[in-house]
């Protein structure tokens, strides 16, 4: 709809949250507060643009399938965070991650088909 003037916008108000984030976080948790004001900065950037989408494009999502997925990810993020686990723990949160996304029906068994077949495929070609 040619309306991509808001684009610069939005941009602006990531960045100033992001700015001023660091200065209020910065002193008190270190790179922490980097971190966490980078994500505001871009949480709030992706706020405003799926709310102008929203009105422009309106898209009816799964929201139910969305916070699925979040919690899922908060608690494995939560188990690496909280337990500090070896390489072989990190591998099998992954495997965890995508098996409960399978178990959910959020990858389907002809997904998981296609997934393997372009690893094969893949894998012939760095021979």
């Amino acid at each position: 709809k040619k309306k991509s003037g808001k684009l610069a916008l939005y941009g602006g108000i990531g960045a100033s949250v992001n700015i001023i984030g660091n200065l209020l976080l910065i002193p008190s948790l270190g790179i922490n507060g980097a971190a966490i004001a980078t994500l505001l900065g871009y949480a709030s950037m992706a706020l405003l643009l799926y709310f102008e989408n929203q009105r422009l494009y309106p898209t009816p999502y799964q929201w139910n399938k969305v916070m699925v997925t979040v919690s899922i990810s908060l608690g494995i993020l939560a188990i690496y965070f909280l337990w500090h686990p070896g390489v072989w723990i990190r591998i099998l949160l992954i495997a965890l991650y995508v098996g409960l996304h399978f178990t959910f029906g959020f990858i389907k068994p002809e997904e998981m088909k296609y997934l393997k077949a372009l690893f094969r495929r893949g894998q012939r070609g760095t021979e």
